[in-house]
């Protein structure tokens, strides 16, 4: 069963990683990095201040 869960994720991760490089080319829905690794990082600071939030209390 464990092989057969690493090859799925194997095939799952490489059909995101396909549709993410289509979608980079797109003209119609360009997938712009700069703009995601921004918002991404957003996130994350919120998350840790949220996590310290809690720790604190």
């Amino acid at each position: 069963m464990g092989i057969h869960c690493f090859n799925v994720m194997w095939l799952v991760t490489g059909v995101w990683g396909l549709l993410a490089l289509h979608l980079a080319d797109d003209p119609i829905l360009p997938f712009n990095y700069v703009s995601y690794t921004e918002q991404l990082w957003v996130g994350i600071c919120f998350l840790s201040f949220i996590i310290a939030y809690f720790l604190s209390h």
